[in-house]
């Protein structure tokens, strides 16, 4: 059921995404590793029966509410956190209640508590998330005014022409003058810098073409 759920979720979304034409989701690019927490709109929360908890049920992760505290409590990897707002800020959490430690095995999940505190990004609508370790690090296209960023997973290209970043995401190409602050911008395949045609047959990225 879980499983079927997860999947009417991404089917969901994905439904929504087409419907959506040249909507733009909010581009998030980080040089220090995000978890993206992903939920269907606010939070909906439900009862955890015999806990002093509301777990909320839009969304694959274990995400439960404290009630009388107005503490979160969240599961990721092998991790618990804790923040005051379900939107965050998050950090590692040393002391998890019984009673979520509880809920979390009755849903299956056999938590342990260690240190840290990763940079958590909960979405409630279309989010996409650019990684890079540490600042971008740029590789030149040889006879091409263009470069790719080469420490992340991404398809992240600068044009030098006109200074702004392009990065293909789930099949769509967008575009912003600085990575940090945006804004992005959807660019159909034809609007695309005629650098782009120019990635010679060799090219690490000629498979964006």
């Amino acid at each position: 059921d879980p499983l079927l759920a997860a999947l009417e979720r991404e089917q969901a979304a994905l439904q929504a995404a087409r419907a959506a034409g040249d909507a733009v989701p909010d581009i998030v690019w980080s040089p220090h590793p995000v978890a993206l927490v992903r939920l269907d709109g606010e939070p909906e929360l439900g009862p955890v029966p015999g806990a002093d908890l509301m777990r909320a049920v839009n969304t694959d992760s274990f995400l439960v509410l404290r009630q009388g505290t107005g503490q979160w409590y969240l599961y990721l990897g092998d991790q618990w956190l804790t923040a005051p707002a379900y939107s965050g800020p998050w950090r590692g959490a040393g002391d998890v209640p019984a009673s979520v430690t509880g809920a979390a095995a009755e849903a299956g999940i056999s938590p342990e508590a260690l240190p840290g505190e990763p940079r958590v990004i909960v979405a409630t609508g279309p989010t996409e998330v650019i990684v890079t370790q540490g600042d971008p690090v740029y590789a030149v296209i040889p006879g091409v005014p263009l470069l790719y960023v080469t420490n992340t997973e991404r398809d992240l290209f600068l044009d030098l022409g006109e200074q702004r970043h392009y990065v293909v995401l789930a099949g769509r190409w967008f575009s912003t003058a600085s990575l940090g602050s945006g804004p992005w911008a959807a660019v159909a395949p034809a609007q695309l810098p005629a650098s782009f045609r120019e990635i010679p047959e060799g090219s690490p990225k000629r498979g964006v073409l």
